[in-house]
């Protein structure tokens, strides 16, 4: 049983990895991003002080199981991540899309990639890839290369670097309105290769599971006012110059 809240009530402590456009900064840093500005608008709502820093992967998982840190913002559910959090209402749903460069590849098929020759394939490295389209990889024999961000991935692929590129889709959409050159080609296929919803979740060592009913009237406000939309939008703002 975790302990309840002190009141008056004492911040709470979100943490994430550094994952830019979402969470911008250096290790130890308060972030910055899309995934910070969700949280500053959920806790504005139930007038919580809370801190938003970014940490190294293994010591984030320590602090979430152990309750040193309270939550995450902007993040898959999965069996794994279960067994240590609770997971909000959903903040939005996230497509992946693959991407092709038409003028390299024009009989490009993500259908028949299996019966294809076999492609290098680029992700993006911190990325959390459906389960089933990883399989669907395996299974192609693709030849996979992990990028630093969508930025960097989808470059690699106007230069013919990868054949095929996947990343979520308002990801893309951000990087391309920053750089309009790459959309001649840059090409994605026309339906997603997997979606997910993406939450907000806290420990389950930590008080703040009592909030969850709060947050999640706080995320349904966001989603109703186009408050969530407009934080959206604001992706490219966030991109690495």
């Amino acid at each position: 049983m975790p302990p309840a809240l002190a009141a008056p009530r004492s911040a709470l402590r979100f943490v994430h990895l550094p994952t830019p456009p979402l969470n911008v900064g250096d290790f130890g840093d308060e972030a910055r991003g899309v995934a910070p500005d969700i949280c500053r608008e959920v806790f504005a709502r139930l007038a919580q002080p809370y801190t938003y820093t970014l940490l190294p992967p293994d010591l984030l998982l320590q602090q979430l199981r152990s309750g040193e840190a309270d939550g995450i913002c902007v993040l898959r559910k999965n069996n794994d991540r279960e067994a240590f959090l609770l997971f909000s209402e959903p903040l939005y749903t996230s497509q992946e899309y693959v991407y092709f460069n038409p003028v390299r590849t024009p009989d490009f098929a993500w259908s028949s990639l299996a019966d294809g020759p076999r492609l290098v394939v680029g992700l993006v490295e911190k990325f959390t890839y459906d389960d089933a389209l990883l399989e669907a990889l395996a299974a192609s024999q693709a030849r996979l290369v992990r990028f630093a961000s969508t930025a960097v991935l989808l470059r690699s692929l106007a230069t013919g670097t990868v054949d095929a590129a996947i990343t979520i889709k308002i990801l893309a959409e951000a990087v391309l309105s920053r750089e309009p050159s790459m959309l001649p080609l840059l090409r994605a296929w026309p339906e997603p290769v997997a979606s997910s919803e993406i939450f907000i979740a806290v420990s389950r060592q930590s008080p703040a599971v009592e909030l969850l009913p709060q947050i999640n009237a706080a995320i349904h406000e966001l989603q109703h006012n186009g408050t969530m939309r407009e934080i959206l939008q604001q992706l490219p703002a966030y991109l690495p110059q």
